[in-house]
């Protein structure tokens, strides 16, 4: 058997789980707790699926952002948002990362920065005939 698939396969299955039990601490409040295990994710999946890389990426910039450190959470979305587009994900998962990051910027005092982003999403939520935000979010593009 290949020992090196094996090995990859079952760090990105620790490392999801880690990712899994992050988004329920931070559910629950435990936002510091979130913050630790979104980095040990972030870590287990590096050399994994660059797609679930790239979503345990966005989920420790929204971890980073809770706890108001936005410089890192801007460097996670953004390094999210560079891998989705690489991989080609679909609509609605870039579309949340460019959301996410652009309310990040507004909240920096960033408009400028945070325009093109929420334009990009909307007009890929309303192109996608996107479900998962409501038709008034997409109608604003």
């Amino acid at each position: 058997p290949n020992h090196s698939e094996l090995l990859r396969n079952l760090r990105t299955g620790h490392g999801i789980r880690l990712d899994n039990l992050a988004s329920m601490l931070s559910e629950m409040g435990e936002l510091s707790d979130a913050l630790l295990y979104s980095r040990d994710a972030v870590a287990a999946l590096r050399d994994g699926p660059a797609e679930r890389y790239a979503q345990a990426l966005s989920n420790l910039g929204t971890h980073l952002s809770a706890v108001g450190r936005v410089n890192e959470a801007g460097e996670a979305f953004a390094e999210a948002l560079d891998l989705y587009r690489k991989v080609g994900s679909d609509t609605e998962r870039l579309a949340s990362v460019q959301y996410n990051l652009a309310v990040l910027n507004l909240d920096r005092g960033s408009a400028a920065d945070a325009e093109p982003l929420l334009r990009q999403a909307i007009s890929a939520l309303a192109e996608g005939h996107s479900t998962a935000y409501p038709a008034s979010i997409v109608a604003l593009g």
